[in-house]
């Protein structure tokens, strides 16, 4: 079994992922934590939590700025959810374990993948002529472009989804109506039925 702050699996063992981004408790916020950060841990009595059932403290500190961490660790044996708070800042990160299925889902999710798209109506009227579209993945972002340049981006794309990939999300364009868009089970290419909350048409984005 993995271990994910919430975007990317991570192994058990190093508790910092090579790259994650950490959600942040009781705010919408994400932080991005350098590929290249490292986190060395620490405390008086040892290097892991010492309560009998496992729950504990551990006081860690990054290896290049040297800012102190707490990790608290919640009862139990192996992957357990483990709450981080920094010294520096009201940042608090909530790091959950994950199946290996999702663990796997989520890498799969973070590489690059690209495909064309073509946009038709499913039901409506005045709803407009078909179009083409690019879509693109990077770093867990779907980017959709239209074949004007314009785009909109899922920044939620590799967290708000189920494990096999289907699901619903809810973005706010630019003109600021409510766009869902929900997609079938899969990775990369595959239908997206597109609604917005101010008409009523629907719209099927399919992989061509």
């Amino acid at each position: 079994m993995g271990v994910t702050n919430g975007r990317l699996p991570c192994d058990w063992r190093k508790v910092t992922p090579p790259f994650a981004a950490a959600r942040i408790l009781g705010s919408s916020r994400s932080r991005t934590a350098s590929s290249r950060a490292q986190t060395s841990l620490m405390e008086g009595r040892g290097h892991f939590p010492s309560d009998a059932d496992g729950s504990g403290r551990i006081v860690g500190y990054e290896s290049r700025s040297k800012e102190e961490n707490l990790f608290d660790f919640d009862a139990g044996i192996g992957p357990r959810p483990i709450r981080q708070t920094a010294n520096r800042g009201a940042c608090v990160w909530a790091w959950m374990p994950m199946t290996a299925d999702a663990a796997a889902a989520a890498a799969a999710e973070a590489r690059k993948a690209t495909w064309k798209a073509r946009r038709e109506m499913v039901t409506g009227t005045d709803c407009g002529a078909p179009r083409n579209f690019s879509m693109e993945v990077r770093r867990g972002v779907l980017r959709i472009i239209n074949d004007r340049g314009g785009v909109f981006a899922l920044a939620d794309y590799s967290t708000g989804l189920k494990p096999d990939g289907s699901g619903k999300l809810v973005a706010k364009s630019d003109s600021g109506e409510l766009v869902t868009w929900e997609f079938a089970a899969g990775q990369g290419p595959r239908a997206i039925r597109m609604t917005t909350n101010e008409t009523t048409c629907v719209w099927r984005y399919q992989p061509r």
